[in-house]
């Protein structure tokens, strides 16, 4: 249910995210890490990372500079916990939070 949910929010976050001038240029799934899943979309200014940490069952939007090689080093925009059992409601929580916080970003800043 984890690679669906993901799935779909990367998809959305796209849509959000394209116009702005980003592209999605990465995608990847750790399954000996806990299932950890990441996606990055590189504007001109800087990287937005979708993170799902397979262990903690938290999903951030994160803001970081071009020379930032990480994630964790950047500014968390957004965030939500699924929890071990993640319901319908928790996804739709988390996906509400992480696209309202993509909605608002400006892709020259």
């Amino acid at each position: 249910m984890e690679a669906e949910f993901f799935g779909a929010l990367v998809a959305r976050l796209s849509q959000l995210l394209e116009p702005k001038g980003f592209r999605l240029t990465r995608q990847v799934h750790l399954p000996k890490s806990f299932g950890h899943r990441m996606a990055t979309f590189e504007g001109s200014a800087f990287v937005i990372d979708l993170d799902l940490d397979g262990k903690e069952h938290d999903v951030r939007l994160i803001r970081r500079g071009r020379e930032e090689s990480s994630g964790l080093v950047g500014e968390v925009l957004a965030e939500g916990n699924l929890g071990v059992a993640a319901t319908p409601a928790d996804h739709a929580r988390a996906t509400a939070a992480i696209l309202d916080a993509a909605a608002s970003i400006d892709g020259a800043a």
